[in-house]
């Protein structure tokens, strides 16, 4: 050990030349500890991160403090006060898969078996068209699309406000506690289709191919907002 802290070397500058000589014991000593204890720092600091930067991880402690090394969580269907419909299915499996994919909880289908359950509510989910209009005229109405001077949006912009409760489930003589509830929203934009008139049938048309591309980004905005969700419920770890 002394014979590799003694090949440490150090720079010294002199007017006419740079010398390199060899450390001593102490100073190659310090210099060691020095650099062990920046790492120890470092680790502890990545460590205490770990679940900003991977989202894969809940420590225990906090607010839902227990002994378990594992949690039970519930996640029952979605309600929707919305006036749209069909969607409450994507969301649900957002928030399950998201949720399961964090060590130390486990998501159950029995509610009567979880240690917490997580309550979503849908609130308001909005489809607004963008201010891009794209306009027709007799060329694109020869060729099928857009009649003349008629006018469509060439981006759509979904919107989705959810609000979730945390709520420990009641045991023996503690009765069910709500650990948080908060507000959650999302957007996303896509790119509408243009090419035949909306009012057209088939799978060439713009509704068709508008609707498909909703039910995509849909899904990557579902799991964009289970995300967010997953953050909160950590803190509560």
């Amino acid at each position: 050990m002394a014979t590799g802290l003694m090949c440490l070397m150090r720079f010294e500058i002199c007017p006419c030349s740079v010398l390199i000589m060899p450390l001593t014991k102490a100073e190659a000593f310090a210099m060691t500890r020095s650099m062990l204890k920046t790492l120890c720092l470092l680790t502890l600091w990545l460590s205490s991160c770990s679940y900003t930067v991977r989202r894969n991880y809940i420590s225990l402690g906090g607010e839902a403090a227990t002994n378990k090394k594992t949690f039970h969580i519930f996640v029952p269907v979605v309600d929707n006060l919305s006036y749209r419909t069909g969607f409450e299915a994507t969301i649900t499996s957002a928030l399950r898969e998201n949720l399961a994919a964090v060590k130390g909880l486990d998501v159950i289908r029995n509610e009567e078996e979880a240690d917490y359950i997580l309550l979503a509510t849908i609130n308001d989910y909005r489809v607004l068209h963008g201010k891009t209009p794209v306009s027709g005229s007799t060329s694109s109405e020869a060729a099928g699309g857009l009649t003349n001077k008629a006018t469509i949006t060439a981006d759509i912009r979904l919107i989705v406000v959810m609000t979730v409760r945390f709520v420990e489930r009641s045991s023996a003589g503690n009765p069910q506690r709500e650990l948080w509830s908060r507000p959650f929203q999302k957007e996303a934009v896509f790119e509408a289709s243009t090419n035949r008139l909306t009012e057209v049938r088939g799978s060439s048309s713009a509704v068709h191919v508008n609707n498909s591309r909703e039910a995509t980004q849909f899904k990557i905005l579902a799991d964009n907002l289970a995300k967010l969700v997953v953050d909160q419920v950590a803190q509560a770890f």
